[in-house]
């Protein structure tokens, strides 16, 4: 995987002490997976841009996240507005 626009740089990450500098370079695991639920995010707004007033729903994006997505018609406008929060498992 690459960030699509450049959005963090490579880093070097050694496995081990013993590893040379310079010899693991590449995108961090934790920032490609953050970008990868953004996207699944953004993919799922977007098909939910329906012709009613208002639609929610809870997204399972992974094992520890979960989304709230609110889907909302603008009155009087061609407009829909989207809003989610994150919802933490207890």
């Amino acid at each position: 995987m690459l960030p699509p626009k450049n959005e963090f740089p490579t880093k070097d990450i050694p496995i081990n002490a013993s590893e040379l500098s310079g010899k693991n370079i590449g995108y961090p695991y934790e920032e490609l997976l953050e970008l990868s639920r953004r996207d699944m995010l953004v993919r799922h707004i977007s098909k939910c841009v329906v012709p009613i007033s208002q639609d929610d729903e809870i997204l399972n994006l992974g094992i520890d996240l979960k989304e709230f997505v609110i889907v909302s018609e603008i009155q009087d406008s061609r407009w829909k507005i989207a809003v989610s929060v994150p919802v933490r498992n207890k």
